[in-house]
């Protein structure tokens, strides 16, 4: 029996305090278990155990997200690092990048000199910034999330949505955005003109969300006749402080929004400025299997953009359609062919997604039929399918001549 090992998120301190990423894996695992492999996951503490996998012949690749797995080496008898452990053994080693490729754990794949490894990006209008960061000239693919089978009732997922007692729910984190702000005008105070192009770019990125973070930066400094060169650690920083800033931002302006609402909102922190009328239910962060629960009882869910990328998809997206709820979301490359087919775009302003809610609120049977294409719409995100993407990647990569 071929083997896939799987690499979990306990190699990063404090990364899924809410089980999202093991419970992602577990759906992964259980996927490529129903292809016929055999699914092991990985110790990174052990080396002798991760050795003596990566020695077995039966392996066909190790998966991981966030380039975890690219810094493994191989030590000789003095403690001395001597090889990348998937290239002594000859073993490819798939990494997921779901974050922009300027955030830590996307530049510890692409920065990676292993000749094993192929970086798979979510976002797809990220890949061609991803290409410019690609200095050891990695396999570089996109690929789609998938939604999971953890928590599903079927039953349930064929309510009507008169029959489910959430109107809307929104989850999602919330940080001051005035703090990523602040960082980039301490770090650009000695050059007003680069700080200049920042604030412009973070302005167009908040108002316009159909472009990426990175084309609108290298746009402005191109109108400004400034040579900003996006690749640098530095350019890197700035962009990663403006998509946090951004993606913040519009988070609390769609909090504000859903809290004059009888909305669900799960969050860590409500901004400031947003005072939920009595009708809205304010909850504290809950975990991925909660969240997949209560997915049944939602008529819509409400998303914002992750971490302000344009192309790629939050698995809260295929997991909401799986259970019969609505995605309200804003412009997005990889959902604009799917609207009207269980996804409704808000993308053309706050009266707008006014409008959609209270309809969900006074007039959900209007929903009866957003929500049954919302269960078609989910089979084009069926872990299966992406399984197979993986695995048929992967051969692809071993059959490219060196």
């Amino acid at each position: 029996m071929s083997k896939i090992g799987i690499i979990p998120p306990e190699v990063e301190a404090n990364l899924d305090p809410f089980g999202v990423i093991i419970t992602g894996l577990g759906q992964a695992a259980a996927s490529f278990q129903e292809l016929g492999y055999g699914v092991t996951f990985l110790d990174p503490t052990n080396q002798r155990s991760t050795v003596d996998f990566l020695k077995d012949d039966e392996v066909e690749f190790v998966y991981s997200i966030r380039g975890h797995g690219t810094d493994w080496f191989i030590n000789d008898s003095d403690g001395g690092n001597v090889e990348n452990a998937f290239d002594r053994f000859g073993r490819t080693l798939l990494t997921v990048v779901a974050n922009p490729p300027y955030y830590p754990g996307s530049l510890r794949a692409l920065n990676s000199p292993s000749k094993m490894l192929i970086v798979a990006v979510t976002d797809k209008d990220s890949l061609s910034y991803a290409d410019l960061l690609n200095v050891h000239g990695h396999p570089i693919v996109h690929l789609n999330c998938a939604y999971n089978s953890i928590s599903f009732d079927a039953r349930k997922a064929q309510r009507p949505a008169g029959e489910r007692a959430i109107p809307v729910l929104y989850v999602g984190s919330y940080e001051d955005p005035a703090l990523f702000r602040n960082a980039w005008r301490s770090q650009l105070v000695k050059v007003p003109h680069i700080q200049d192009i920042v604030e412009t770019a973070a302005a167009r990125a908040i108002e316009d969300e159909s472009e990426p973070v990175w084309k609108v930066l290298a746009d402005e400094a191109t109108q400004r006749g400034v040579a900003l060169d996006i690749r640098t650690p530095a350019s890197q920083q700035i962009l990663d402080l403006i998509s946090r800033y951004a993606t913040n931002l519009l988070r609390g302006r769609l909090m504000a929004t859903l809290a004059q609402f009888p909305a669900h909102i799960v969050t860590n922190r409500l901004p400031e400025t947003v005072i939920p009328s009595r009708h809205a239910v304010i909850r504290s962060p809950i975990s991925k299997a909660e969240f997949l629960e209560t997915l049944h009882d939602a008529r819509a869910l409400a998303v914002a953009n992750p971490n302000r990328m344009t192309g790629s998809v939050s698995e809260r997206v295929p997991d909401s359609l799986r259970r019969g709820s609505v995605v309200l979301t804003p412009p997005n490359s990889s959902l604009d062919h799917l609207i009207g087919a269980g996804l409704i775009s808000y993308g053309s302003g706050r009266k707008h997604l006014e409008a959609m809610i209270d309809r969900l609120v006074t007039d959900p049977a209007a929903y009866e039929a957003p929500g049954s294409a919302a269960r078609e719409t989910a089979e084009q995100f069926n872990p299966l399918h992406r399984a197979r993407q993986i695995v048929n990647i992967v051969r692809e990569f071993r059959r490219a001549p060196d």
